[in-house]
């Protein structure tokens, strides 16, 4: 088994379903107050496991938002995007991940995932203006990005380090078909680096 054998699970569901076949910026975007926007503006194509989690034979309440297959580091790329106002709990993106595994399980039918790595990686939008973000429908994309503040090299390590351990708490080997083998975190304006290299 390769990773090749993911990518013609994916393509065999898509011939049926091509709606699961999106890009990030699509997969990205975020409603509020009827205002759409993106948290991304990479447009490099991958699965959107949101609708693809439909034409599974069970019902998921749960789901992180795309996958990407990457030939190159042999792994698939689980991505939820998050803006930072809504990145408060640990408990709704652990269901979000482990719904996410047995979607996929189900999508390939493999009994065996050793061949590559699986990465979870959540992609954030920060921003200081949380609670104006939440409130205000005429918040752009290009308002919020400017509002964008650094966060240092440490806070992003404590982060993946706090996520990494809430999963590896919950994880049971007797009810997940496999498990993540890396947990990343990554911000918006380091995504179009990220995507370079893992395509």
């Amino acid at each position: 088994m390769t990773i090749n054998d993911v990518e013609v699970a994916y393509n065999s569901l898509g011939a049926s379903h091509a709606c699961i076949f999106s890009n990030f910026q699509e997969c990205s975007k975020f409603s509020i107050e009827q205002s759409d926007y993106y948290l991304v503006n990479n447009t490099t194509a991958c699965i959107n496991i949101d609708k693809a989690k439909g034409y599974t034979n069970k019902s998921h309440a749960f789901s992180v938002d795309s996958l990407y297959i990457s030939k190159t580091n042999n792994a698939v790329y689980f991505i939820e995007f998050k803006n930072s106002s809504y990145f408060r709990s640990k408990a709704k993106i652990t269901r979000k991940a482990f719904e996410t595994i047995h979607i996929h399980n189900e999508i390939c039918g493999f009994d065996d995932y050793s061949f590559c790595s699986n990465v979870l990686c959540c992609v954030l939008s920060v921003n200081k203006e949380k609670e104006k973000l939440v409130r205000s429908p005429l918040l752009t994309s290009a308002m919020m990005r400017a509002s964008h503040y650094s966060i240092d090299s440490s806070y992003k390590e404590n982060l993946e380090k706090r996520f990494a351990n809430h999963i590896a708490s919950k994880s049971n080997a007797a009810t997940l078909p496999f498990l993540y083998s890396d947990f990343k975190i990554v911000f918006d304006d380091e995504f179009d680096l990220f995507v370079a290299s893992i395509i």
